[in-house]
Order: structure tokens, then C-alpha cells, then sequence
């Protein structure tokens, strides 16, 4: 099993393709070099060897390149020699700079919030903040000076010594896994980087703070690692949000958490088809959309904002993740070339292209250029999305791939999925519920738009809940959530 072999053939539908990647991860940790190296990295780090087998396939998603259907260069043989040195530096920097004196511990909060780096935007748990003691962990530099908020880096990591982790089992360790690698033809030292970068950094975290429960927003950035150490020092329940629809071969794949707090009581994907490892679903609504719409500042007066009869909440569709197969991007121009038929066909409807900051999908922006009723839309304030006031205005809406298709059903508005050959299986599994939100015939889309124009208060789709429930209390479902679950405890 050589990784940078492996190649998927991306003629083959999405959910074949999705059974080629797993069964290659699930075949490479089988393999007898590799479970050697795991029994190793077990013994030495005190980790469950489940545990590393699912962080494998967390670290190897993380550098698979979708649109190429293979995995990145770095673990061909040849970048054996940088990756080497590498951890040789990493691990006697992280010694050299060590936290000499025993940090105050045992710093009790209601909820550790991991994973808020770039990209994130904290003001979304300021509601949250106001129930319960929180602490943000992050590593990004912009948000180190402010408050209830760990800065964590790898200088001044605090190696206790109950993880009894001497120099000579690292560098016996490393050497070991050097010999494997050659005799593999896989260079193991990515995923040996970062067993070892999860370890000192959840240690050091859950050693200094302890909490019952632990959170994060981002569900296609969860660890195997983390959350066992967290539970090795009394942590109850690890959890994540429900950022995003789940997509095949893409963000999804491989979450580990104890509980997902889902948007609707039905928003989930089968989770046996991405390989997953949670224990409950919670569904709670949508905590973007309490912070953006319910306390977005021109919520009580949107009079600014324009009402459109048919707004299309658009991706960028140029990330590496987005195209998990071949003719995926020529689905998706017959979904923006509906669109512009529908525009043409009624130069008198208002169309808005609800983009999130920028459009930079050129071959989109050329195929809509020159219709005079449709207009691009980015958020007009820097930290609040404008979707969900634009939504809450306009008559009809639709959607490719957009989370807030699901999420506009907690507006108690209609969103549905255009898809022109019925084959965008990748975002939406094929199932009854989402069948009813899907349009795969540019009459019945025309039809849907027009009835929608005339009795713009009437809902075509009556199980709203289903995808996503009212969001103005979610912080406080959420709240209640941990409450009902530390009474649980005390009794």
C-alpha cells in the first residue's frame, strides 16, 4: 500500500470513489508495516491504537487533493530526508523551550472551545458566553491579547511528568519509524509530525484547564488524539457544530466526537458512508444564524437591503475539495446556465447571486455577464453575513450546494437544491427528505418559482424542523443541553 501511488479513477461516480478512498485507508492501517509503526506510536505515547488508525485517516483526508483524486507529494520516499530532520527539530525545540516551573492547573470552565484559528469568528459564542464559563483555544497570533482566550504555541509547552516521555523513547521512536518507512515505500513521518504536535498540544491544554465538555465549530477538523486525551483527564463529552452540509470525499469525512449538534432533526448524511465516529446527534439549529440574523444590526430595519424574487445563495466552487469527480464542474455550469435561462426568459424578476465576501468563480461571473436583472451580492459589514437578512426578504430561493439551503428552513423559507441531471449525490444523499427540496427539471424549477411569485407567504415544503430548526435560542439549547447532562452526573 505505497500512498503516493494511489490514485482515484474519477470517471467512476462520487459514492464509488468514496468506497475506493476508504477502503485504501482502511487496507493501509491493516497493512503490516504500518500496524508495527501504530504498536510503536501506541506503546510509546500511551494511545489507543484505534485511536491512531482513525487520526490515519483524519491526517491522510486532510492531504488528499479531491480535485486530483490523490494524495499530496509528501509522503513519497523522497521527502524522507526533510521530514526526518524536521521532527528531530521539532521535538528537541519543543524540549529545549519547555515550561520549566509546574503552570497553575486544574483552571475549571463550563466549555473548552478548541479550533478557533483563521477563519473563525468567536462573537458567534459571545450568547453563549453569557450562560457559561468558556475558554477559546487558539494558535492564531490576532487573537492572543484578548480575553478568556488560551494562546496556545509550542514554545513553553509544559511536558508533565506523567507522560513519561523521555528523550531517548522519542528519538527511538523516530528512528524506528525511518526504518519502516523505507521498507513500506511510504514516508510515515507526516503523520508521525502530527501524533506527535496533537499529544504535547492537548496534554499541555488539558493538564492547564479541565472542563466536562469540550466544543468546536469546524466538524471537518476533529482528532482522534485530542479527544482521548481530553477524556484521559475527566473530560465527558467532546462536540462539534454542524457547520456545513456533509459532502462525500470532501469536508465531513472522518469526524470524531462524541456529539454533533446538527441543524434539524434529520440533517445528517447516513454517517456509516463518511466513516465517522460520533455517539449522538443533538439537533439545536443553527448558531450562525442566531449571531447573523437575529443580531445582525439592521435586523429590526432592513430597509437597506434589497428584495429579491429569486435569490440564489452561490459557492465559490473553486476550492480543492469541491470537485470530487469528473464531470462535476459541467453539472454545476448547467445549474448557473438554468439561472440565466430563467433570468432571460423574465427580464422583470429581481435576482440577486448571494455570494459570502468575493466572487472569483470567473467562468460563473462570464456565463451571468450582461443580464440586467441579475445582480451579484457580497455581506456589506465586514463580520456579519448579509444571507440570512437577504434570505428572510426574497420570495423564492435555491441553491447548488449552500448550507443555507438547509439552514433557510429555519427561517420557515423554502430553499431548494437545483440539479439539472438529478446527480449531485456528492452534497445530497439520495433519500426521500431531500428528494422533496430537489429540482431536476427546468419546468418544474419555472413552475415552483412562479406559484412562489404569486402566494409568496404560501411554504411548498412542511417539514421545515426536519433541516433545520428556529435559530434564535440555540445558544441556550445548547446550554441546556450540558445542563441536562451534568445532572445526569450528579445523580
Amino acid at each position: 500500500m505505497i500512498i503516493s501511488k494511489f490514485k482515484l479513477n474519477r470517471e467512476k461516480k462520487i459514492n464509488f470513489l468514496r468506497d475506493d478512498l476508504v477502503n485504501f485507508m482502511n487496507n493501509f492501517n491493516s497493512s503490516n508495516d504500518y500496524k508495527k509503526f501504530l504498536s510503536l506510536v501506541s506503546g510509546g505515547l500511551g494511545l489507543k491504537k484505534k485511536t491512531l488508525e482513525h487520526e490515519t485517516k483524519i491526517i491522510l483526508f486532510d492531504n488528499f487533493l479531491n480535485v486530483r483524486g490523490k494524495f499530496k507529494n509528501k509522503f513519497n520516499i523522497f521527502f524522507i530526508p526533510v521530514h526526518f530532520f524536521y521532527i528531530l527539530i521539532f521535538f528537541f525545540y519543543v524540549k529545549f523551550f519547555q515550561e520549566k516551573h509546574t503552570p497553575a492547573s486544574n483552571s475549571k470552565y463550563d466549555i473548552l472551545i478548541d479550533n478557533n484559528d483563521k477563519g473563525s469568528n468567536i462573537k458567534k459564542f459571545d450568547i453563549l458566553k453569557k450562560k457559561k464559563k468558556l475558554l477559546l483555544i487558539t494558535s492564531d497570533e490576532s487573537l492572543k491579547k484578548k480575553d478568556d482566550i488560551y494562546f496556545f504555541r509550542y514554545k513553553k509547552t509544559y511536558l508533565h511528568k506523567n507522560l513519561n516521555l523521555r528523550i531517548k523513547d522519542v528519538v527511538t521512536i523516530i528512528i524506528k519509524t525511518l526504518h519502516l518507512s523505507l521498507k513500506s515505500n511510504n514516508n510515515i513521518f507526516p503523520i508521525l509530525i502530527v501524533f506527535l504536535k496533537r499529544y504535547f498540544k492537548y496534554h499541555n491544554i488539558f493538564f492547564r484547564f479541565t472542563s466536562k465538555y469540550l466544543l468546536q465549530e469546524r466538524f471537518y477538523s476533529t482528532s482522534a488524539i485530542k479527544d482521548e486525551i481530553f477524556h484521559s483527564y475527566g473530560g465527558r463529552l467532546s462536540c462539534v457544530l454542524q457547520k456545513n452540509l456533509f459532502q462525500l470525499n470532501g469536508p465531513g469525512m472522518f469526524v470524531n466526537a462524541d456529539v454533533i449538534f446538527t441543524l434539524g432533526k434529520d440533517s445528517l448524511p447516513n454517517l456509516i458512508n463518511f466513516d465517522c465516529k460520533i455517539r449522538k446527534n443533538q439537533p439545536i439549529g443553527s448558531l450562525f444564524m442566531e449571531r447573523d440574523f437575529y443580531f445582525h444590526p439592521s435586523y429590526k430595519n432592513d430597509k437597506e437591503f434589497k428584495k429579491y424574487d429569486l435569490l440564489v445563495f452561490s459557492n465559490t466552487q473553486t476550492s480543492v475539495f469541491n470537485s470530487g469527480y469528473d464531470t462535476y464542474y459541467d453539472e454545476y455550469y448547467k445549474y448557473v446556465e438554468w439561472i440565466k435561462k430563467i433570468a432571460l426568459k423574465y427580464p422583470d424578476l429581481k435576482i440577486g447571486i448571494k455570494h459570502k465576501n468575493s466572487c472569483d468563480n470567473q467562468k460563473e461571473l462570464e456565463i451571468l455577464k450582461e443580464i440586467k436583472n441579475v445582480e451579484h451580492v457580497v455581506n456589506n459589514i465586514k463580520y456579519f453575513s448579509d444571507s440570512y437578512i437577504l434570505a428572510n426578504k426574497a420570495i423564492f430561493l435555491c441553491t447548488w450546494s449552500s448550507t443555507l439551503g438547509y439552514e433557510s428552513f429555519g427561517l420557515k423559507k423554502d430553499c431548494f437544491f437545483l440539479d439539472p441531471q438529478d446527480s449531485n449525490l456528492a452534497y445530497l444523499e439520495k433519500n426521500q427528505l431531500n428528494d422533496s427540496i430537489k429540482i431536476t427539471s427546468f419546468t418544474d424549477f419555472e413552475e415552483k418559482l412562479l406559484t412562489k411569485i404569486k402566494n409568496p407567504s404560501m411554504n411548498l415544503i412542511k417539514d421545515s424542523d426536519m433541516f433545520c430548526l428556529e435559530s434564535k435560542h440555540v445558544s441556550e439549547r445548547i446550554s441546556d443541553f450540558f445542563d441536562k447532562d451534568t445532572k445526569k452526573i450528579n445523580h
